[in-house]
């Protein structure tokens, strides 16, 4: 056996985050880890890593020097309400990074970063296929959101820290947007939801696999790599998704318009629902040597709906 990795984790008790350290329990014996979590995480839920109480924004060097990780991985986004918040949360989120950027700087064993970001950042391209060298130009909440990200983009270019970014699409799972724009208003207004007229690309993951994914990347990623992280045979329709639902659970399919979202949620969440994207990736014999849990639409449906 190899010496043991060691892994310090933020955002760990988030959406994704809670994901990953389920499964980083598997590999015990090949990690030891570090989270940095909020005051009200369930701590119960932790009882195998080492925590420590914390965020992005006031995170501890000392802890971090002491610690000596090989690797953080990077999932912690500050997070604001209506356009005004996620822009002032994300320039302290933008802030906050170039503090820990200037920090790594001075390290003489400088660790590996993996930022998870997303695919909202690339924008609506309609029909057209987008991979790791596409422009970016991000649409909904990734508008303000990306601010924060910027300065580890401009780090995995230059190559002067060893950084690693991560994009995940939509990811399916029983908790964040699934659950705010589909099993909720399914369960309140017994109809699946469409959003527009359906048409828009969507590349999906199944949490479960996003988090192994990001496994995958600890163990195999190359710093100064950008991943498209995705299931190669779920780049589907929104439609097809709704209608695989509305199968799953036998309840009809409802058109939301602009107007209705808009209203209930902002526009922010308008462009975030409908923005079209078909993700392919540089790094195809990578994605293609990590085995998919939940490999096609039905099973990662299946896996979440009930």
């Amino acid at each position: 056996m190899g010496l043991v990795k060691k892994i310090l984790i933020l955002g760990g008790t988030g959406f994704i985050g809670m994901s990953l350290l389920r499964q980083l329990r598997k590999f015990h014996e090949e990690f030891e880890v570090l989270v940095i979590a909020h005051r009200n995480t369930p701590y119960e839920k932790l009882e195998d890593f080492n925590v420590f109480t914390g965020d992005l924004a006031r995170l501890d060097f000392d802890l971090l020097d002491r610690f000596q990780p090989d690797m953080i991985i990077h999932m912690a986004r500050l997070r604001g309400k209506g356009v005004t918040g996620r822009y002032l949360a994300a320039r302290i989120g933008s802030l906050a990074n170039k503090r820990l950027i200037r920090h790594l700087y001075g390290l003489s064993q400088k660790p590996v970063v993996i930022y998870i970001s997303g695919t909202l950042v690339y924008g609506d391209h309609g029909q057209d296929i987008v991979d790791e060298t596409s422009p970016l130009s991000p649409v909904g909440y990734s508008r303000q959101y990306s601010i924060a990200e910027e300065p580890w983009v401009m780090e995995c270019r230059k190559g002067s820290l060893p950084v690693i970014i991560m994009r995940p699409p939509w990811i399916v799972g029983k908790q964040s947007w699934f659950k705010t724009f589909f099993t909720d208003l399914l369960l309140e207004e017994k109809k699946v939801p469409v959003y527009g007229d359906g048409s828009n690309w969507m590349p999906l993951i199944d949490l479960e696999d996003c988090a192994g994914l990001i496994i995958h990347g600890i163990r195999n990623g190359e710093p100064g790599k950008i991943y498209n992280i995705f299931n190669p045979s779920c780049i589907v329709r929104q439609l097809e998704f709704s209608t695989a639902i509305s199968t799953a659970v036998n309840l009809p399919l409802y058109y939301y318009r602009e107007k209705e979202i808009v209203k209930r949620y902002g526009k922010a969440a308008w462009e975030s629902l409908t923005f079209s994207l078909k993700t392919k990736t540089m790094h195809i014999e990578w994605l293609n040597s990590f085995k998919f849990g939940f490999p096609d639409l039905n099973s990662i449906i299946i896996n979440n709906i009930s």
